[in-house]
């Protein structure tokens, strides 16, 4: 029992320190999607317009498909990496790499 507690214990302890590290890069929408499926701009769009794309997403999730949405107004949006606005597909494959350690789909 008590080799179970100190695995969990290490586990997520180790869970943690990958989350923080995923955190400390700069990029707000990898942030957030580390445990939303859906990124806004900040500031946030009206509330019917955001509801809409989360339901949206839940129905996607439904049919089977696993996806994660960012929704990028500006540079600001970007954090550290403003390079790639205006530029989806690069940002596509940079957010991929930035969530494949804790995300599967």
């Amino acid at each position: 029992m008590l080799r179970r507690v100190s695995a969990l214990a290490v586990a997520v302890v180790t869970a943690a320190v990958l989350v923080a590290v995923a955190r400390a890069d700069g990029d707000p929408a990898s942030d957030v999607l580390l445990t939303q499926d859906v990124y806004v701009p900040y500031p946030a769009p009206p509330k019917d317009a955001t509801s809409e794309l989360e339901r949206s997403v839940a129905v996607a999730y439904d049919k089977g498909y696993r996806v994660k949405v960012a929704v990028i107004a500006t540079a600001t949006d970007l954090g550290a990496v403003p390079e790639m606005l205006g530029r989806p597909r690069v940002y596509a494959r940079f957010l991929g790499m930035e969530l494949s350690l804790f995300y599967k789909g």
